[in-house]
Order: C-alpha cells, then sequence, then structure tokens
C-alpha cells in the first residue's frame, strides 16, 4: 500500500483528515476528505509546504524528539484547530509527521493503535523511498554495469548525480525536483568541494546563487525567533570568522562568542568550519537584510 492510499484507508476509519509532512516542512500527503480542515492545512496543501511560523510552532511541543503522539492545541493567530502529531520514525531517525485533526475528540485505545500502527507503515514507505534513490545512485555508479560499464572510467568531463528535493507525483513539483536534480548535478560536476551525489539540500550557497526553487532560502528559519543569535553569526561571519574581532565587536568576551557559535551550530544543525557552510549562511543573512525579514528590522 502506498501512502495516499494508506491515509486515505486511515481517514476512512478514523473520520479523522490526515496529512503528512517532512521534517523540512514539505507536504507529502494529504487525505482528500476532510470537512473539518483549518486554514493552516489548506494554504500547506495549496502552497505544497509548512509555512516557516507554523513549523516554529509545532516545534514548541518537542514533535522532532517525541516517540508517542502529541496533542497541540489551537491557534487562532496561525489559523490552526487542535491536533495530533505522531512522529514518523525509523532506525532513531524522524523522518517526518503524521498529523490527525482533533475536532475535539479524544483518541481512544483503538484509534491510537491505529494511528502509531500507519505512522509505522509510512515509516517504512519513506525509508524505502530513500532505499530506491541509493539502488538507483550505485546502479549509476557501477562500473561494471553490463553495457556501460566503461562510464565513468572512460568520462571526458566531470561526471555527478544531481538529486531534487521529495515531491508529490504533479507535474508542477516534478518539473521543479527536476531542475534542482539538474542544479545539483551541474554544480557538483564544477566544484571539487562538492560531493559527486548532491541533493539540492546540500547544495550549500548554490541555493542562492541558482535561480531554480523559488522563495527564500530556509537555512536561517531555526534562528528566525532569537535576533541575539541572528546578530552575532552575521557579525562572526562579517569578521572573517575571526573570535576575537568579533567579541570586541558586539562588546562580549570570546568565551560568549564560542558559546553562542556553538548554540547556533547545534540550532542549525551546521558545521561553521566548513567554508560552503559559512557561505551560505553569509549570503543568507545578506538576502535577509535585502528583504527586510523580520518585520521589525535588524541592526548592528
Amino acid at each position: 500500500m502506498d501512502l495516499q492510499d494508506l491515509l486515505e484507508d486511515l481517514a476512512q476509519r478514523l473520520g479523522r483528515g490526515l496529512f503528512v509532512d517532512s521534517t523540512d516542512g514539505r507536504m507529502l500527503g494529504y487525505s482528500k476528505q476532510d470537512a473539518h480542515a483549518d486554514p493552516a492545512r489548506v494554504a500547506s496543501v495549496m502552497s505544497r509546504r509548512v509555512a516557516p511560523e507554523i513549523r516554529e510552532w509545532q516545534n514548541r511541543y518537542g514533535i522532532s524528539k517525541a516517540t508517542e503522539v502529541v496533542r497541540l492545541p489551537p491557534n487562532a493567530e496561525l489559523g490552526i484547530r487542535a491536533r495530533f502529531c505522531v512522529p514518523i520514525r525509523r532506525d532513531g531517525r524522524c523522518l517526518g509527521y503524521l498529523w490527525a485533526s482533533a475536532d475535539g475528540k479524544a483518541l481512544d485505545e483503538t484509534a491510537l493503535g491505529a494511528l502509531q500502527g500507519a505512522a509505522a507503515e509510512l515509516a517504512r514507505v519513506l525509508a524505502g523511498r530513500g532505499d530506491e534513490r541509493e539502488d538507483l545512485i550505485r546502479w549509476l555508479l557501477d562500473p561494471d554495469r553490463t553495457g556501460e560499464g566503461a562510464l565513468r572510467k572512460s568520462a571526458r568531463r566531470p561526471f555527478a548525480i544531481g538529486i531534487g528535493d521529495p515531491v508529490p507525483f504533479e507535474v508542477r513539483a516534478v518539473r521543479e525536483a527536476y531542475g534542482q536534480a539538474r542544479a545539483a548535478a551541474g554544480v557538483a560536476a564544477l566544484d571539487p568541494a562538492l560531493p559527486r551525489v548532491l541533493p539540492w539540500s546540500g547544495a550549500g550557497p548554490y541555493r542562492m546563487l541558482l535561480p531554480v526553487a523559488p522563495g527564500p532560502d530556509p537555512v536561517l528559519v531555526p534562528l528566525e525567533n532569537d535576533e541575539e543569535l541572528v546578530r552575532t553569526l552575521e557579525t562572526y561571519l562579517d569578521a572573517g570568522c575571526d573570535v576575537q574581532r568579533t567579541a570586541a565587536s558586539l562588546h562580549l568576551h570570546r568565551t560568549t562568542v564560542y558559546y553562542r557559535l556553538d548554540r547556533i551550530a547545534t540550532t542549525l544543525g551546521a558545521d561553521l568550519r566548513d567554508g560552503l557552510v559559512r557561505s551560505h549562511l553569509h549570503l543568507a543573512l545578506k538576502a535577509r537584510r535585502l528583504s527586510g525579514w523580520p518585520s521589525n528590522g535588524h541592526s548592528s
């Protein structure tokens, strides 16, 4: 049973609207029948992505580390009705989230078991997609493959594989993912600092230099509510990653700067020692200034 069939079957049995999104906010699937869909969910379905402010609010309830069902209260400001979240986990990793509308109804043991069982099945489906991708990559790179065994040995130009973001099987989404894959393959072939097999999500500063993905790069989203860390990061990068200069500019002790940089790296899941990571973040910070985000401005 594929992801969509699984959602439709479970939604019908539970009498609740369901949807699944990835940990980075991409909409992966949703049940078609849901009379109680809230404005936030409708917007996510239309854009195929969960808005950053909604993701930030959801993450306050610890869903990324949860192993059981989490109930989130309504949020009128964001257009969210009460909902249940079931983390989709496999081998210790969170692959995404299964959401069920609460509609004022508690989960009985039967519904709870059905949701958890569905999350386990979804984990197999989502992990299976990754396994298929790895099999395809190995097949493409296999020098002993019949008929094309000399593909890499005889290549006269750099060889690389680009991977677009996972998307639903819809024309517009597939076209965008194809553009991402082509762009990732192109920069991986040109830049020796990048791996030969490159997901678009790992393209670093090239994500901002190439007009492939519409909208602002989400790399800074985890820091959007901590202006202190944003300012520290920008000052650090402006200072050529010199901690002493950064500390002097911010009137801080160097130990405080190191502490903040550690928090930044942990929050972003980024290695600040990596030159491409630093370039990506620096570009994103300057683009942030140009866009005027957030609305209350940013001063240094």
